[in-house]
Order: structure tokens, then sequence, then C-alpha cells
């Protein structure tokens, strides 16, 4: 714990550490959550935006036959949560040695890319290689959630709870 939050304060990533630096009832920042928030919508956002437009890009543009268009559908929307399954414990390490702010932006910078180059894709086999990419390296839901609760550690349980639920709508945006 020490070595993380020293860590952090000597990279500049003054957020979860100065937040446990309050007394034992001290509130988060409130900039510290939106700028959580704002990354975990945005990350949400990226992998559903194009959930109603793989049925007809699957049938028109990769030419797949209607009969195994949901097979495709679902082996896109698949390839990203099982790329998160197999990266989820290399970024949490990675977050708890180099902190959770860059990986937050980093993994925004890869959804808003990954969906830019999504939308640029000519074939199935570029589209399941651009969503698992997107998958295993966007790591903003459980870095942003890890950071959350780094930021409300000694928030009274209330007010911890109230983010938590808040950061589970965020995921619905």
């Amino acid at each position: 714990y020490r070595r993380v939050h020293s860590h952090m304060r000597e990279a500049g990533d003054h957020s979860a550490a100065d937040a446990t630096d309050g007394d034992a009832t001290s509130s988060p920042r409130t900039m510290d959550l939106l700028c959580i928030y704002a990354c975990v919508v945005g990350t949400a956002v990226a992998l559903q935006s194009d959930v109603p437009l793989l049925p007809p890009m699957c049938t028109h543009l990769f030419g797949i036959h209607a009969d195994r268009v949901t097979l495709y559908v679902g082996m896109l929307q698949g390839s990203y949560s099982l790329a998160q399954f197999f990266s989820a414990c290399v970024f949490g390490h990675v977050s708890d040695t180099y902190g959770r702010r860059p990986l937050l932006l980093y993994g925004t910078l890869i959804s808003a890319f990954g969906t830019l180059l999504f939308g640029l894709v000519r074939s199935v086999e570029a589209a399941l290689a651009v969503r698992f990419t997107m998958g295993f390296f966007s790591q903003s839901i459980p870095v942003g959630r890890a950071a959350l609760a780094d930021v409300t550690q000694h928030a009274p349980d209330g007010q911890r709870a109230w983010c938590f639920a808040i950061s589970g709508a965020c995921l619905s945006a």
C-alpha cells in the first residue's frame, strides 16, 4: 500500500494518494469522481455504441449470410470481453505499479481510437482483431473501479456505496 501511494506521488498521480491523507471520514473530491466516471462512460459508450450497427455491418459490409450473422455479432461482442478477461490481471498489476491515472487516460484513448478504427474495417477478421485489441488494452472500467476504491477509501460507508452505485450506472450509459 505505501509503495503504491509513494510511487503515485512521485509520478504526479495525486488523486488517490491525496484522498487518503484526510481524516477518517473524509469525502472524496468531486473532480476525481467526475474524471473516473467520464472514463468509465467513455469506455462503455465505445463498447456499446456499435451494437445496433453490427448485424447490418456483418450482412452488407462483410458479406456474411443471414443465417450466420448472429454468430458473428456474438463473436464481435464477446471478443472484447474475452480480451479484457485475459488482460485484467496484467493491467491490475500495472495500475498498482504506475498509478491509476495513466491507465485511465490510456484506456480511454484506446477506446476512442479503436472505435474509429472499427468503423473503417472492411473484413470480419479485421473487425475481430480490432475488437479484441480494444478489449485487451482498454482497461478503463476495472482500473476505474480500482481508482474509485482508492478515492473513496476513507469516505463514510453510505457515501462510498453511493459512489460505486453511480459507477455502475455509468456502465449502462
